[in-house]
């Protein structure tokens, strides 16, 4: 990041930087997670649907 007054990078923030942000696999890696989190909701409403499906049967 720039520094403000002098226009250089604070060496001291520099280490702060996100190094996964500039990571070149990023859209593979926020795919993965979208399909876990839709993997995550798919089980629960499956989940649901069981749950109701054996209360209805008597089972």
């Amino acid at each position: 990041m720039p520094d403000a007054v002098h226009g250089e990078e604070d060496p001291a923030l520099a280490d702060l930087r996100l190094p996964h942000l500039r990571d070149h696999h990023q859209p593979r890696r926020a795919a993965d997670i979208v399909r876990g989190v839709w993997d995550i909701i798919a089980e629960g409403f499956l989940n649901i649907f069981r749950f109701f499906n054996m209360l209805m049967n008597g089972g």
